[in-house]
């Protein structure tokens, strides 16, 4: 409150500007600065400068970050550690395969990799090789949507058709959550678990916390949430937001209803919570909520995607704007 917060685009820094930039799908913040991946390049922001690599013929690059490194899957070659001198190939699609990899689990020597085929093992560095389980037939039937690890090393994988699984550390299933429990099997997706380690996901039309080990929580139409896909969810000022195509909603604790926040009249694409504030990417710009009170911060000719925290400057927040990346902090003049 009280502060003004300034807009920087990165754009400028990239040769050939926005068209060079193209979608962005990912972004991880580093000790120096951030990571942006977008459909077929890799732009590695140190604050200054940028340092950009290409992936051609990809469509969409994927990453992971596992034992504080960062790692890009480039379906049509494979499985990339990143650093400071680029990207170096770790797996070949030889052995890896053109499916998508949706989490990558480390555990102790060995890489556990949930993928659209199925469970695969990586040991010490060594090529991947799929594990014959009950996650590994399942995950071939049902198309995943994403996977989530939980804090006991339990394993959450979501499917376009059937609803919500739960594997053990063997990649058993010991848990599943579909029409049955409540769960709309239509396209169900694992978004997070939040600090009291319950999981949050999202169906069409539908929301959900899920406490493993306790009763859980069912949002849907009768909780006046709407009929559309759901972006993002977070808890901001001890109450549970989501992120829909019309705007911000926020769970009344009195009528247990979500209710249209009207300042956000428009899409929300990303929450991020910086100290005291929300920020929302939406519909051409970025709204930030602090104290009651929401105000436009940055108006811009198309949406805003996705959101970033900074982990040098926590202050910082990276996002991106069509053909182009953003970098913004309270008080600090454009670079």
């Amino acid at each position: 409150e009280g502060v003004e917060w300034k807009f920087n685009s990165l754009a400028p820094k990239v040769a050939g500007g926005h068209a060079a930039i193209g979608e962005i799908w990912k972004v991880f913040a580093t000790e120096s600065g951030a990571v942006f991946l977008a459909e077929n390049r890799i732009f590695s922001w140190n604050g200054e400068t940028f340092e950009i690599w290409e992936m051609p013929e990809g469509r969409h690059l994927r990453g992971f970050e596992v034992d504080g490194a960062i790692y890009v899957q480039h379906q049509p070659t494979g499985l990339y550690r990143l650093d400071a001198r680029g990207p170096t190939l770790i797996e070949t699609v030889s052995s890896l395969g053109h499916n998508a990899i949706a989490l990558i689990l480390s555990q102790g020597s060995d890489w556990i990799l949930v993928t659209h085929d199925g469970i695969r093992r990586r040991s010490h560095g060594r090529e991947s090789v799929l594990v014959a389980c009950p996650a590994t037939d399942y995950l071939s039937k049902h198309p995943i949507t994403k996977a989530v690890a939980l804090p006991n090393g339990q394993i959450v994988t979501g499917s376009v058709d059937d609803g919500l699984v739960v594997w053990s550390k063997d990649f058993q299933r010991i848990g599943a959550y579909s029409e049955r429990e409540g769960v709309r099997a239509g396209y169900a997706v694992p978004q997070i678990v939040d600090r009291d380690g319950a999981l949050w996901a999202s169906s069409n039309a539908a929301i959900y916390r899920i406490a493993l080990n306790s009763p859980s929580t069912f949002f849907d139409a009768r909780a006046g949430v709407p009929a559309q896909p759901i972006y993002a969810i977070t808890r901001f000022e001890d109450r549970l937001m989501i992120a829909t195509s019309d705007g911000v909603m926020t769970l009344s604790p009195e009528t247990r209803q979500f209710e249209l926040t009207q300042s956000t009249p428009h899409a929300v694409r990303a929450l991020r919570i910086v100290e005291n504030s929300l920020f929302m990417a939406r519909y051409r710009g970025l709204s930030r909520m602090f104290e009651g009170k929401t105000i436009r911060v940055l108006d811009l000719e198309s949406d805003v995607m996705t959101l970033g925290l900074s982990r040098r400057a926590p202050r910082t927040v990276y996002g991106d704007h069509r053909r182009d990346v953003l970098a913004f902090s309270p008080g600090a003049e454009p670079k």
